[in-house]
């Protein structure tokens, strides 16, 4: 029984690679986004059905309490991602500096990381989390997906430190917060807030509604305090969830109990 869920969650894994890179042929970027996270949806029902069990076994029902989460979430990236500018301007070797874009490209790259954090969310905190958790439990869970996480994200294009430290850093959390919460609003909103107010203040690359300026000299002291901001952030908002849900049993199996 459990080499068979390994079996099935390393297959709906390979084929959420194959959903996401037919939809990367498409353009543009929010419309390949979009039907990844939707295709990846379709795959999650598709497995739940051929195991008898509902969406809201594994989180992706909508409940009561999901806007709620999912604004509780919101509120928490914003200030992990505030805490990262706010290190490095007390290091004196950093700016920010402010940019004015036009409202329609801040709505468009918004939307691209509504649906990344979803397409996300669904392949790596619903249906393999929820399953190997109820198998295997929390750790060997957290682990598996960390791991895939952290290596899709290197495979995309990030450095290995980033995509271990950061990314995979982002998985426990993420991870930590569905399990605890029993579905996907409340991760999904700290995904989102933490991509987007990254690159709100200009630590994407491109400059969002700042742009995030290193003196000379002074790049590897600015990267060791933003990843320093980053796994502060990470640890309190990990014991926040954990004591706010302390009473809670993660290993819920009925619907009822399972709503996102």
């Amino acid at each position: 029984m459990k080499k068979n869920l390994v079996l099935r969650i390393g297959l709906f894994y390979l084929l959420t690679l194959v959903i996401f890179a037919l939809a990367n042929v498409l353009k543009p970027l929010l419309l390949s986004m979009t039907l990844a996270a939707l295709g990846t949806y379709v795959l999650s029902l598709f497995f739940l059905r051929r195991e008898g069990l509902s969406p809201a076994s594994v989180g992706l029902a909508f409940g009561q309490h999901s806007v709620v989460r999912f604004c509780c979430g919101l509120t928490g990236g914003l200030l992990m991602a505030g805490l990262q500018p706010v290190f490095l301007l007390a290091s004196g070797q950093f700016h920010l500096e402010r940019v004015h874009p036009s409202a329609g490209p801040v709505i468009l790259q918004l939307s691209v990381y509504l649906a990344a954090a979803c397409r996300e969310e669904l392949v790596f905190r619903g249906y393999s989390l929820r399953r190997l958790d109820q198998q295997y439990g929390l750790w060997i869970a957290q682990a598996v997906l960390f791991v895939l996480f952290a290596l899709e994200h290197k495979i995309t294009g990030m450095s290995w430190l980033t995509a271990f430290v950061g990314a995979g850093s982002g998985a426990l959390l993420f991870g930590l917060a569905s399990l605890k919460s029993r579905g996907l609003a409340l991760p999904l909103g700290l995904h989102l807030a933490w991509n987007a107010g990254q690159w709100l203040f200009g630590f994407k690359g491109t400059p969002g509604l700042w742009r995030a300026v290193v003196e000379p000299g002074y790049a590897e002291q600015a990267e060791f305090l933003g990843y320093a901001a980053y796994g502060v952030a990470v640890g309190i908002a990990a014991i926040i969830i954990y004591f706010y849900y302390r009473h809670e049993n993660h290993r819920a199996h009925t619907p009822a109990e399972s709503q996102a």
